[in-house]
């Protein structure tokens, strides 16, 4: 059933108001970390997710740039960049009301403050289609690890999918 809908618009309230409130927390308890720790606790992140063989393998790194006190990606980005990688950021199209996709060459020449200031790609910067970006599809790979298959292909992202679910199916089948 859908939020608001007619028939339990009440049944759903304790729950929205739940997670309004666990956000809020959540929130709050980040915007205290110190922003040094932040700082150097966004490197530690990026450092691992370089040394992953899947980042390593990657053409394409698709991100969304800090807002407020969110880990900052840029790091990352800029591994990717050193590395000859593509960085693809979203945009706010407003009047399709859609994220479009941009390419990002340079981190302080082409973002800007953009919809509502969350940093995005300049409008100079070249929006791409998917097809265009090589790496498509990831999904979890259901290891201990945390790590992600990437597909270049939905054949191979179906079949990245089908191992993820026997992982899963697996692991779970105990409870």
């Amino acid at each position: 059933m859908r939020e608001g809908s007619a028939a339990a618009p009440h049944a759903a309230a304790p729950l929205l108001a739940a997670k309004k409130a666990l956000r809020a927390r959540i929130l709050a308890a980040r915007d205290a970390l110190d922003a040094t720790q932040r700082t150097e606790d966004a490197r530690a992140i990026a450092s691992r997710i370089a040394a992953l063989p899947s980042f390593d393998g990657a053409v394409t790194v698709l991100a969304t740039l800090p807002f407020g006190s969110e880990w900052d990606v840029r790091p990352l980005a800029q591994a990717a960049l050193d590395r000859g990688k593509s960085i693809v950021l979203p945009r706010v199209d407003k009047a399709a009301r859609m994220l479009v996709l941009h390419r990002v060459t340079d981190l302080d020449a082409d973002v800007v403050a953009g919809f509502r200031g969350v940093p995005e790609p300049a409008p100079h910067t070249a929006a791409v289609r998917p097809d265009e970006r090589g790496e498509l599809y990831f999904v979890a790979t259901g290891l201990p690890d945390g790590s992600h298959e990437f597909s270049r292909t939905l054949a191979e992202h179906d079949a990245a999918v089908r191992r993820y679910l026997v992982r899963y199916r697996q692991r779970n089948s105990g409870r």
